[in-house]
């Protein structure tokens, strides 16, 4: 099966592993939890990407060509269908790699575990963001016009950009299920701190401010309910804005 850009995800890939694990050797050791960490961060890295990559595509083609529109909620219906458990499994993880960053950074006693918290939970998110932004300009040169947002969306359509076309897909399934276990179900009165994200996409939120309002917006939350979130944008001089996120996909509200 012909592939449209295998290495614009490897790349990536490789500068969050050697992140992760503060440039280490890149042999794996299944016995060390830096490697093992790095391997499931890989993994959520791909997985999240494969998604967000095609939410910016289609939300930018959407925008160039309105006219296409219903199409292209029909592929991102179907794409969906098809997808969603493995993209929610994904999410969960990263949730879950959060949720336990923030507690080691109110753990005085666990300041020295590693990763560093940062890195470890919305850094990734962040990075993820931006590749996807990037990848999404870089296919929209190659395949430019109607015809390239066709060409590309088709891909997802006919399944070639489905999670299970990833490399390495079927070892890794399993553990993917692994990673995202006992994130659901919370116990009834435990439902509200489910909604409370960590501010999952708070440093997105800040560069799209920075780029698109003023270079030293003050962002604080006012909605944080996951995959729903929404910001307030201070700029000074009484300039107040508004940032919407879903999924970690930021705009600025009219």
């Amino acid at each position: 099966m012909k592939r449209l850009y295998p290495a614009l995800i490897f790349i990536p890939v490789l500068a969050v592993a050697m992140a992760l694990t503060g440039c280490q050797s890149t042999k794996d050791n299944p016995d060390n939890p830096a490697d093992s960490y790095t391997r499931d961060a890989k993994l959520i890295y791909q997985v999240l990407l494969t998604d967000q990559l095609f939410r910016q595509l289609s939300t930018e083609c959407m925008r160039l060509y309105p006219e296409s529109m219903a199409d292209v909620y029909e592929v991102k219906r179907q794409w969906w269908q098809r997808n969603h458990i493995r993209i929610q499994q994904a999410d969960q993880a990263l949730s879950k790699i959060i949720q336990a960053s923030a507690a080691r950074r109110r753990s005085e006693t666990e300041s020295e575990l590693i990763p560093e918290p940062n890195l470890s939970g919305l850094s990734l998110a962040l990075s993820i963001s931006d590749q996807a932004e990037r990848q999404r300009d870089q296919l929209l040169t190659r395949f430019p016009g109607s015809e390239g947002c066709d060409q590309l969306l088709n891909r997802y359509a006919e399944g070639d950009r489905d999670i299970q076309q990833l490399p390495g897909w079927p070892e890794y399934r399993h553990r993917l299920a692994e990673l995202s276990a006992d994130y659901f179900p919370l116990i009834q009165h435990d439902v509200s701190p489910l909604l409370q994200s960590e501010d999952r996409s708070l440093r997105i939120a800040e560069k799209l401010a920075q780029k698109k309002l003023c270079r030293k917006a003050n962002l604080t939350s006012v909605i944080r309910q996951w995959p729903r979130e929404v910001y307030n944008a201070d700029c000074g001089e009484f300039r107040q804005f508004l940032i919407r996120c879903i999924w970690s996909e930021c705009s600025v509200l009219p």
